[in-house]
């Protein structure tokens, strides 16, 4: 909820992913602040880096972009099935961390689900002990893996508690 009013003043744009000089400025802003803050290699963008890897033509790609006035401000890419989107990647810009952009655009992809009558959001594998998906904890409901299953066995999944 504090994130969502934090936030309020932001504009979403759902359609197909897109190649920019703006999201291309973005997409570096935000991977130079990880590669400063956690380590990160080095991931030179070009145009059509990006259009490969996260605005492949699809026709289930869909991206989730939160502007501020006309500044992109968070990209999420998303995949769209009949009944589910899934969120699959998305980036912010980190002066504009403290509207916790990445949680709002999650918020805002459950909105744009529930009005295209989808049953779920999808966030993709929590990695535990991975500080870039622990945010994903935060949601209610989801499931664990348990254990470590052999390639021929089935996964256990069970509700997070």
């Amino acid at each position: 909820r504090r994130a969502a009013r934090r936030a309020s003043a932001l504009r979403s744009e759902f359609g197909v992913p897109r190649v920019d000089d703006p999201r291309l400025d973005l997409y570096r802003r935000w991977h130079a602040d990880r590669r400063a803050a956690r380590g990160w290699e080095a991931s030179p963008m070009d145009p059509e880096r990006y259009a490969l890897e996260l605005a492949f033509p699809h026709p289930s790609a869909r991206e989730l972009a939160l502007l501020d006035g006309e500044r992109l401000v968070a990209v999420t890419l998303v995949d769209e099935t009949p009944t589910a989107m899934s969120a699959v990647y998305t980036y912010f810009d980190p002066d504009r961390r403290r509207l916790s952009p990445g949680t709002v655009a999650l918020l805002r992809l459950v909105e744009q689900a529930r009005a295209a009558g989808k049953r779920w959001v999808y966030l993709g594998y929590r990695v535990l002990g991975c500080a870039s998906s622990e945010y994903k904890a935060r949601f209610r409901p989801h499931e664990l893996q348990r254990g470590w299953p052999d390639l021929d066995q089935p996964p256990r999944w069970e509700p997070a508690r």
